[in-house]
């Protein structure tokens, strides 16, 4: 993953995040220096399961996909968690 430029246009940070060979541009409310940390998280991520296919080529687009559905996974077993542990505490009062 390459970050080809940032810039700062009325409080929004746009980055331009280059991932699997296309340019995205990534418009946010955070700094430049984190949405380049996610398209690098990204990245890393998706040359994982690239790697992980063996001699099976994925597309692009089943890249993507799949690196969306670890994260999601990763994101819900992290929100039961929290929702868990919340509980914990609530009876713990």
């Amino acid at each position: 993953m390459t970050m080809r430029k940032k810039t700062n246009i009325v409080g929004l940070t746009r980055v331009t995040l280059n991932l699997m060979g296309d340019d995205y541009l990534v418009t946010g409310n955070e700094s430049a220096d984190y949405i380049e940390e996610l398209g690098c998280f990204l990245a890393d991520r998706i040359r994982e399961i690239s790697d992980g296919a063996g001699d099976v080529k994925l597309s692009k687009t089943q890249l993507a996909v799949l690196a969306a559905l670890q994260l999601v996974d990763d994101y819900q077993k992290v929100i039961r968690e929290h929702e868990e542990l919340l509980q914990l505490l609530r009876e713990a009062k």
